[in-house]
Formats: C-alpha cells, structure tokens, sequence
C-alpha cells in the first residue's frame, strides 16, 4: 500500500510513472492518420483488448521508445492499461497547441542521386531509367532527384495513407499499383522525366506517398516544385561543375566540400552529407548521392544557401571514392 501510494503521489504531483520515469504529455499530441493497433508492448506485441488508434482521432503522447525512435507512447482513455504503444508512422505529432494532422516540414533532407553509380549498383535489378542511360543525358552529368524529405526519420506516410498503399510501398516491385501524385501536371510530370528518371520505375509514386504526404504543403504539385527547384540550384553549382569534370576519377569527400561552399558560402558543407557504396561487381568504392539538411520554411523561390542547416553533425559514408560514368 505505501508503494502504491508513493507511486500515486509521483504521478499527481510531478507527472511520471515509476516505470520508465517518462513525463507524461511531454510530446504534445498524436493525431492518427490511420488505424492501427496500441500494444501493452512493443517486443512482445500484447494487445489487451485489442486497443487500436483511429484515423482523426487525437491522444496525449507521451514520450517515444528511443531517441528518433518508431514508436510513442500514448495515452488512451478506456484501454487497460491506458498507456500504449504505437507505430509513430501511423499519425503525427504536434506541440499540444495544435490538433492539425498535417505535419511540420521545417526540417527536411533533400537527397540527390549520382545517376550513372545508381545504375551501376542496381545493375540486376532490371531498372527500365538504368536501361536506357546514355552518356548524353541529362542523368550522366547532373544531380538527379532523390526525393525531399520532411525530417525526423520515420515520418513517414502522413494524412490518411492507407495500409494498402504502405504495404504495396514496401516493395520496389509493387510501386506501379501506388497511386499516381494528384494533381501533377503534364509539364512537371515531364520534367520529373528528365531530372527524375527514376520515375520510369513509379520512384515519383514512392516519393510521394512515403514522404511529400507528410510535407508541410500536403500538395503534390507544391511537393515537387519545391524539390526540382532546389535541384536545380545545386545543379547550377560549382558542385555540380566538379562532378562533372571528375568523371571517371577518384575524388574526396574535402573536394566535394569545398566545391559546395565555393557556391553557398563558408561552412556550408556542414549541411552536406556525401553517401558513398561498394559496387561490387567493380569492386570500386562509389559517389552514389549526397543530402543536404535545411531548416525553414521552403517555397519555390526559397534560396538554398538561406536554408542550409549547419547545426546537425555530418554522418558522411565515405573519404574518397569514384565518379561514375555511364555504363562502366
């Protein structure tokens, strides 16, 4: 009983439970943008009732299972015992003052492909853009688009995704059944052609289901517009002058930096991460993409250099590596 009444105490009084110590509403509030089950536990995967969240609905959240973690703690009313997990793609969070399900973007990554070192490690794969690569396209000699993605990791499949579209989305093979971005028109779908390729295997359907969900537009046409043009300022860089020139040749990490600060300034390439994989047919170390980190608000004149976020650690893959031609 005195156990218990100190346990009753420490949660009026300061707000946590004994087991765990996690302040409750710390995180603000979860809004579900579909329904999915809230488990007692998350390696176990017990279910008590088989409680589950629902689509618009709201609930206190009160902390996650690890730092960026994939699943948060709620707080839901009737369940026993009310403090369940729950997948944290399956909703989003806001800061308690707001209820809206639609998902800050403020902090982004946007992720830019070496298209010919793409192909070359995806060489079995059967890609229909890796296919048709040719040494005068527009892909062999410029950045290609990734994607844009709203941040942290694991925001993912936001505003009512269905479990349909997140399943089909788990597999490469089956993003040709993912429904087509509203709302793109004939002229962006044509650009994405050129500095997407990728859509040519459904990467724009991908793009947008896991990720422009959750940007803070909600809008496909804004989603892509923002992200071609933010290319298209790196591929008018001095960067993109220094892979080009390199083709064919080892470079480093240092140079790539200091080809992208030549154009945004001075500690800019604090925001750079460069990503660099083994292709091991060649058994040559590879420039497969860079991401660049921006905080702030993004529109389609939005500036890069004014959106650069210098302030998270740079976790780049690799020091030296090659940049790929076409068809090595």
């Amino acid at each position: 009983m005195r156990y218990n009444a100190i346990c009753l105490t420490l949660v009026i009084v300061f707000g946590i439970t004994v087991s765990g110590l996690a302040v409750a509403d710390d995180l603000g509030v979860f809004t579900a943008t579909r329904t999915c089950q809230a488990v007692k536990s998350i390696k176990s995967g017990l279910n008590p009732g088989k409680v589950k969240v629902t689509a618009g609905n709201t609930y206190p959240a009160i902390s996650l299972n690890k730092p960026n973690g994939s699943f948060v703690k709620l707080s839901i009313n009737g369940a026993k015992p009310s403090e369940r997990w729950v997948r944290l793609d399956c909703g989003t969070l806001a800061d308690g003052s707001t209820t809206s399900n639609t998902a800050s973007s403020r902090d982004n990554l946007l992720v830019l492909s070496w298209q010919p070192a793409f192909c070359d490690i995806h060489e079995h794969d059967g890609k229909a853009e890796c296919d048709s690569e040719t040494s005068d396209r527009f892909d062999a000699t410029h950045f290609t688009l990734h994607g844009l993605w709203p941040q942290p990791k694991g925001k993912y499949y936001c505003n009512g995704v269905s479990d349909q579209d997140i399943n089909n989305d788990k597999d490469a093979k089956d993003w040709h059944l993912l429904p087509s971005p509203p709302g793109l028109s004939t002229a962006t779908l044509v650009e994405l052609g050129k500095a997407m390729p990728g859509t040519a295997s459904d990467l724009h359907r991908h793009e947008w289901i896991k990720h422009g969900t959750c940007f803070e537009a909600n809008n496909a046409g804004t989603y892509f517009h923002i992200a071609l043009a933010l290319q298209s300022q790196v591929n008018n860089s001095d960067l993109q002058k220094f892979m080009e020139s390199n083709i064919g040749k080892p470079v480093s990490a240092t140079e790539i930096n200091q080809a992208f600060e030549k154009t945004f300034g001075p500690g800019s390439s604090s925001a750079l991460l460069v990503d660099c994989k083994p292709d091991t047919d060649s058994h040559r170390n590879l420039v497969v993409e860079v991401q660049i980190k921006l905080k702030g608000e993004l529109t389609e004149t939005t500036q890069l250099g004014a959106v650069l976020d210098k302030t998270r650690p740079d976790s780049s893959t690799c020091k030296n590596a090659i940049v790929d031609p076409v068809g090595f």
